[in-house]
């Protein structure tokens, strides 16, 4: 089968490498469509080694854990999908019998079950406790943004919104914008917006954001207490990479009492903060490791179009064009690209 295969850093290659063979609990899948997340890109600059990033092995690899595709084989001892299926699965899928599992924290768990190899490729095979149908009405491309979704989903869960919030989103990207979708889904009544780029605040605008805020030109942290006559917002999501002050603008615009999670990673930039408005503010800061429990939800929200995750994908690739797809993301181009195998 044809595979995207990296090497190296900025070493992507299209090869012929083995498909995978069915085993018992797992089914093969045919790739449809795959998305590219930052998590890839970070590998692919060498930003992190591959083993600290979740990529068991190391180098050469075939990346991709945001995918949807058919069942093409099935395994010994799976029961309810059958070849032709549309599914999509999950990244992170629990042992089922250490404490975190049982606890249902199975993103924590010490022994996670693997795929054969990553997404960017025609096939793979994955455990079947991690499938979940696809709608009807979703489509493969769709089906491969499920994975941000349902990410986005356990953060406003982490964040307790709750009907007539307002809440500030840090960051305009691909999960910055899944959770502004899924935020309004849960009710809430304002949703604030920063980012960087004024072509990305433009599509924020469009999926429902009441104000957005380029922090390039504007101080957040001013306008958002301005907005809210000094108060700060209930809840804060930071869905930005790449940048550790944010966690400090976060606590400085959130109420008291409020709550922060913190989805976008720093890259290993420690923060300054002052840990004193943590206590006096009484604030709850949570993290946001991958989506448990929430890929049923996260369909359901697509399904009943409330997140539309077609508006978030600005470029489309084959497979054998992922070397191309990737330089376009390292410049700094589009939002959710997706790969079509």
């Amino acid at each position: 089968m044809k595979a995207a295969v990296l090497h190296a850093p900025f070493d992507l290659r299209i090869e012929d490498v083995p498909k995978p063979e069915v085993k018992p609990g797992y089914v093969v899948l045919r790739v449809r469509a795959a998305g590219i997340c930052r998590t890839d890109l970070e590998i692919y600059r060498g930003a992190g080694t591959p083993e600290e990033l979740g990529l068991k092995g190391g180098l050469p690899a075939i990346l991709g854990h945001e995918f949807s595709g058919e069942v093409s084989e099935i395994g010994e001892d799976v029961k309810g999908f059958k070849p032709g299926d549309r599914v999509t699965c999950e990244c992170i899928i629990g042992c089922g019998v250490c404490s975190y599992c049982l606890s249902g924290k199975y993103n924590l768990c010490p022994n996670t079950l693997g795929f054969s190899n990553g997404a960017f490729a025609e096939f793979t095979a994955v455990p079947a406790k991690g499938l979940h149908k696809l709608p009807d009405n979703v489509s493969f491309e769709e089906g491969a943004v499920t994975e941000p979704t349902a990410v986005s989903v356990y953060a406003i869960e982490r964040a307790e919104i709750k009907p007539g919030d307002t809440v500030a989103i840090l960051g305009a990207g691909t999960m910055g914008f899944l959770c502004l979708q899924v935020a309004r889904a849960f009710g809430a009544d304002k949703v604030l917006l920063t980012g960087t780029r004024d072509e990305r605040l433009e599509l924020g605008a469009k999926l429902g954001a009441d104000l957005t805020i380029n922090v390039r030109r504007e101080d957040p942290v001013k306008r958002i207490l301005k907005e809210t006559e000094g108060q700060g917002v209930d809840s804060v999501i930071i869905a930005a990479a790449g940048d550790p002050g944010v966690l400090g603008q976060a606590i400085k615009i959130v109420r008291r009492g409020g709550h922060i999670a913190v989805i976008g990673l720093a890259g290993k930039k420690p923060s300054q903060l002052l840990s004193d408005e943590i206590v006096f503010k009484d604030l709850t800061i949570r993290g946001v490791y991958a989506s448990p429990n929430t890929w049923e939800t996260a369909l359901y929200l697509m399904r009943k179009n409330l997140v539309k995750p077609r508006e978030i994908i600005t470029h489309r690739f084959p497979l054998e064009k992922t070397p191309e797809a990737f330089r376009l993301l390292d410049e700094r181009k589009g939002v959710k690209v997706i790969l079509r195998a």
